[in-house]
């Protein structure tokens, strides 16, 4: 399937299959969707989506799309750089086999140099495709850490007071200062209780602002404005699913954190905060609240996705190594990999085992400050 018309043929089908396998958020319709209708760079990103149907029902999909680096053509997961968790999706009772046929008639129909897929969890179905399991993608080089909170806590309060005694006068003089003689305010953002427009922009503002210091760049923040933003959020908000969590001074926000409610979990997708306000930590003050937030409303798994920033591990009582699966198809493919394969070792002999990312990583375009979401 390679049309966007096609695919939103598809969503009943997809959604149903998403449902009964415990999909994450990432890998369902409404984002995958959302993010082929923004995606504007289509010459360099052409959608594969392989489906495998029994009579009227999807029993696996695997999204794929074809993007364009360093003059080879790149089969990465559809949405990878937006999405924290990549992966096909299997119905439950189907043959693992499936995946391997789904392949083999993907690697017939679609011509690639290489495969770089990124993101993929301990455990993922595409895993069945690996060398261990008899299929052609082999481990790749790049790793990144996924920390969240688990907890029995029956309320943000109790979760809060079980934290030690610094932690919580710190969060305390922390909104002492950031109110100063101002009026402070936490509050979620309901999508029908105002545009949201106002917000997003706040946020694109402070992001800029923090790229800009790091030298940093992003598609989603962009000059030309956040379409590809507005494209996740509003599909989001029409499943029912986006949470926006805010601190306001004097109805100013200075802080924000974009986050998804799915599953079961809250996923901290996108936060920022006001540098002017730095010394009040206004962006851990806003973790903690909606942290308890979420505790308060029954959702007992809060995720900080992908990155291993400090911030996260102050809060985290779990994580996961999320890894990456490549495949070289033709002959400059297999050429590429095999130097980015050389070059991460030679890196990681010169520091002493700490392995450096390589040119090649551009070849996912990920987005900088997606990848750090939270300052």
């Amino acid at each position: 399937m390679r049309t966007h018309e096609r695919l939103m043929e598809i969503g009943p089908q997809w959604r149903d299959l998403c449902e009964e396998a415990g999909a994450s958020l990432f890998q369902s319709h409404a984002w995958i969707s959302a993010w082929a209708g923004a995606t504007t760079d289509r010459d360099a990103r052409d959608l594969w989506i392989v489906v495998a149907w029994r009579g009227e029902r999807i029993d696996a999909v695997a999204p794929f799309a074809i993007g364009h680096r360093y003059g080879l053509r790149v089969l990465q997961w559809a949405a990878q750089g937006y999405s924290d968790y990549c992966d096909a999706v299997l119905r439950p009772g189907a043959a693992q086999s499936l995946l391997a046929q789904m392949w083999r008639a993907l690697e017939g129909s679609c011509a690639f140099d290489f495969a770089l897929l990124t993101d993929i969890r301990p455990g993922a179905c595409i895993h069945d495709m690996s060398e261990r399991e008899g299929g052609v993608l082999r481990a790749y080089h790049r790793e990144v850490t996924c920390s969240r909170v688990v907890s029995d806590a029956p309320s943000g309060a109790a979760w809060f007071d079980d934290h030690p005694k610094k932690f919580r006068q710190n969060y305390r003089r922390g909104l002492a200062a950031l109110e100063g003689n101002a009026s402070l305010t936490f509050r979620l953002l309901a999508p029908d209780e105002e545009p949201l427009g106002p917000a997003l922009a706040r946020l694109c503002e402070l992001k800029r602002l923090r790229l800009g210091e790091a030298a940093a760049h992003s598609p989603l923040f962009s000059e030309k404005g956040y379409p590809m933003l507005e494209a996740l959020i509003g599909a989001m908000a029409r499943e029912g699913a986006l949470r926006i969590f805010v601190i306001e001074r004097e109805k100013q926000i200075i802080a924000i954190s974009v986050n998804f409610e799915y599953g079961g979990e809250l996923l901290a997708y996108l936060t920022a905060f006001d540098q002017a306000f730095a010394r009040g930590s206004p962006g851990m003050a806003l973790m903690i609240d909606y942290i308890k937030w979420a505790l308060d409303n029954g959702v007992k798994s809060i995720d900080f996705l992908r990155g291993d920033e400090p911030f996260k591990r102050r809060f985290a009582t779990h994580s996961i190594t999320l890894g990456s699966l490549c495949y070289g198809r033709t002959a400059p493919g297999r050429l590429l990999l095999a130097g980015a394969a050389m070059y991460n070792r030679l890196r990681s002999r010169v520091r002493g085992g700490s392995a450096a990312p390589a040119p090649h990583e551009g070849l996912q375009s990920r987005p900088e400050a997606h990848s750090s979401r939270g300052e």
